[in-house]
C-alpha cells in the first residue's frame, strides 16, 4: 500500500492483542512496515485500558507524531496512513459490528451497525451516523482502528478509562469516554467511509439464521392484507398515536394546503394548519370528520396541493415507487415517513418491504433530505 505521509512524520502502529493476531492483520502490517517512518509494536498487556494507556505513554515519550492503534481482528482495507496529510485530530475507521437486542430482533431490524456514531438528544442515546460517504465528522465511535494526532494526547490524563456507577456497573466504555475527552479539548473526531475496516469476529450461525429469516424477502410474496375491510376493522380499535416526526412535518408545512394521503384517524392532520385527508377506510374518514376535519374515502388524488404527506403508508403498498411519482403529478413537495430498516413482512404482515436510505434514494423523485426520527426515516422531496 502506498503512503502519502510527510517525510518528517514518525508513526507508531500498535496492534493490541491477547497472544494472537488475525492473518489479515498480519498482511496489513507487512504492507505498513515497508514505510521507513513506521514503528510497529504488538503489546498484549491487560486489561485493554491498561494496554492502550501504556501505548500512549510510550508514544509520547518516544516522540512519535501519529498513533495508529488497531485490534487484533480489525484490519483496515486501505492504507490508513494515506489520511495523515489531511491532518485531522482523530480518525475512527468505520467498522461493522454485530449487535441486536431482543427488542430490536423482534422488530426485524438489521443486526449490523457501523461504529461511527452521533448522540441523539431526543432519545438520549447513540445512533449510527446517517451520511456514510467520504469524510464525515462524528461524535464518537469504537476504537478498534483509530488514528490519533500527537496534539490530541499531549497532556491528556488517563486517555482510556471506563466510568462506573456506585454498584460497579459500567456507565461509559473507554472508547466513548475517550471521544468525550477529545471533544472537551476542542478537537474533532472524523471518519472516512472510503477507508473501512474488516471485523473478523466469531458469530454463532444459528443466531444469524434466526435474525435473517425474519428479513427473508419471500414473506413479501404473501397476499397484501391492506384492504379496505382490514383497515375499517383496525381503525375501530386503534388508539390515538403521536410520533416524534409529526412536529417536524407541522413545521415544514406551516400555512400550506396539505393532502394527508393515508391519513388514518387524523392524528397528524390535527397538528397541521390546512389539511385534507384521503384514506382507503370509511371508518378512518368517519373519525376524521367527527374530529371536525375534512377528508374523503379513496386512493385517487384529485386537484393540486402545496404539499402531500404520507406517514407510515408506503410500506403498506405494492406500488410505492409509482405512488411517489403520482404524488408529483399533483404537487411540487412530498413528505413521507417509513420505519427505518425494520418491521419486514415476516414481523409485520401489513408491510411489503423494509426501507433503507439506499432504497429511498432509488425510488424518490426530487429527493432533498432524509432525516432520522427515533426508529423512522422522514423524507423530504421537492421539485
Amino acid at each position: 500500500m502506498d503512503s502519502k505521509i510527510k517525510k518528517e512524520e514518525k508513526i507508531l502502529v500498535a496492534v493490541l492483542n491477547t497472544g494472537w493476531i488475525h492473518k489479515q492483520v498480519s498482511f496489513t502490517l507487512l504492507n505498513l512496515i515497508k514505510d521507513r517512518r513506521v514503528t510497529i509494536i504488538q503489546p498484549s498487556h491487560r486489561p485493554i485500558e491498561n494496554n492502550r494507556n501504556l501505548i500512549v505513554k510510550d508514544f509520547l515519550v518516544q516522540g512519535f507524531d501519529w498513533l495508529l492503534m488497531m485490534d487484533s481482528d480489525n484490519p483496515p482495507v486501505k492504507n490508513p496512513l494515506d489520511l495523515i496529510n489531511d491532518d485531522k485530530d482523530v480518525i475512527i475507521f468505520p467498522t461493522p459490528v454485530w449487535h441486536l437486542s431482543n427488542e430490536e430482533a423482534d422488530r426485524g431490524q438489521f443486526p449490523i451497525y457501523v461504529n461511527c456514531l452521533d448522540w441523539d438528544k431526543n432519545k438520549d442515546a447513540w445512533r449510527m451516523h446517517p451520511e456514510m460517504n467520504g469524510w464525515q465528522e462524528i461524535d464518537a465511535g469504537g476504537t478498534g482502528c483509530i488514528l490519533i494526532a500527537r496534539r490530541v494526547l499531549e497532556g491528556m490524563t488517563k486517555p482510556f478509562e471506563r466510568t462506573w456507577d456506585d454498584e460497579g456497573v459500567v456507565i461509559k466504555g473507554s472508547d466513548y469516554y475517550f471521544c468525550e475527552k477529545v471533544k472537551k479539548r476542542g478537537c474533532k473526531i472524523w471518519t472516512h467511509y472510503d477507508y473501512p475496516c474488516l471485523h473478523l469476529t466469531e458469530l454463532e450461525l444459528g443466531e444469524v439464521m434466526r435474525i435473517m429469516a425474519k428479513r427473508d424477502i419471500k414473506w413479501a410474496n404473501a397476499p397484501n392484507i391492506n384492504t379496505k375491510e382490514y383497515w375499517n376493522s383496525e381503525w375501530n380499535r386503534r388508539p390515538r398515536r403521536i410520533y416524534s416526526y409529526y412536529h417536524k412535518i407541522a413545521d415544514l408545512t406551516q400555512g400550506k394546503k396539505v393532502l394527508d394521503y393515508g391519513c388514518g384517524r387524523g392524528d397528524l392532520m390535527a397538528m397541521l394548519d390546512n389539511p385534507y385527508g384521503l384514506d382507503i377506510s370509511e371508518k378512518a374518514i368517519e373519525i376524521v370528520k367527527e374530529r371536525g376535519m375534512k377528508g374523503e374515502v379513496g386512493t385517487e388524488i384529485r386537484g393540486n396541493w402545496e404539499v402531500i404527506v404520507a406517514t407510515e403508508v408506503l410500506e403498506h403498498l405494492d406500488n410505492d415507487r409509482e405512488t411517489l411519482q403520482e404524488f408529483f403529478n399533483h404537487t411540487d413537495e412530498v413528505i413521507y415517513a417509513v420505519p427505518y430498516n425494520s418491521l419486514p413482512p415476516s414481523v409485520e404482515p401489513e408491510h411489503r418491504r423494509v426501507y433503507t436510505r439506499e432504497y429511498i434514494q432509488q425510488i424518490t423523485p426530487y429527493l432533498r433530505e432524509i432525516m432520522i426520527f427515533d426508529e423512522y426515516l422522514l423524507v423530504l422531496a421537492k421539485r
